[in-house]
């Protein structure tokens, strides 16, 4: 909590929370106590500062895609919509069922990681994973379309 405390504002506080955790699971892992000056609250310190450092790195480079590109509502497409709408089909074509459900409703609903973690009921890490996972085939998939 703490660790979360000195990032209030950069992001939802849940979320760092939730990053917190991650990073005392990590710790968790890592922890040797047959290592000579072993110390688990030391180790549990670093992991969760780096998680959270990671979280809002993550966050920050997904704030700044938005930015760049806008995905179309789920209003009529008419002109520009229907191109967009049809440029979100063709990207999200390559995605699986459970990728694109995650971009889907972080994209078109505006839902943060956290609520689409309790409305699907799996962790908001594993939110994230299928998240990094989507951008990174659509980006090839489109890297792919535009090149032919």
């Amino acid at each position: 909590m703490a660790a979360a405390n000195e990032h209030v504002g950069q992001g939802d506080f849940n979320d760092l929370v939730s990053a917190g955790t991650d990073g005392l699971l990590r710790a968790k892992e890592k922890f040797d106590a047959n290592r000579p000056g072993a110390s688990f609250g030391g180790l549990c310190r670093i992991c969760v500062r780096q998680e959270i450092r990671r979280f809002l790195a993550r966050e920050r480079k997904h704030d700044h895609a938005e930015l760049l590109y806008d995905p179309p509502s789920t209003a009529g497409p008419v002109g520009r919509n229907a191109e967009l709408s049809d440029l979100w089909t063709s990207l999200t074509e390559c995605l699986s069922t459970e990728e694109r459900q995650v971009v889907t409703m972080h994209y078109k609903s505006d839902m943060t990681y956290s609520q689409i973690a309790d409305k699907i009921g799996v962790p908001r890490s594993t939110v994230n994973g299928r998240a990094m996972t989507a951008r990174r085939r659509m980006r090839k998939h489109h890297a792919r379309e535009t090149d032919v």
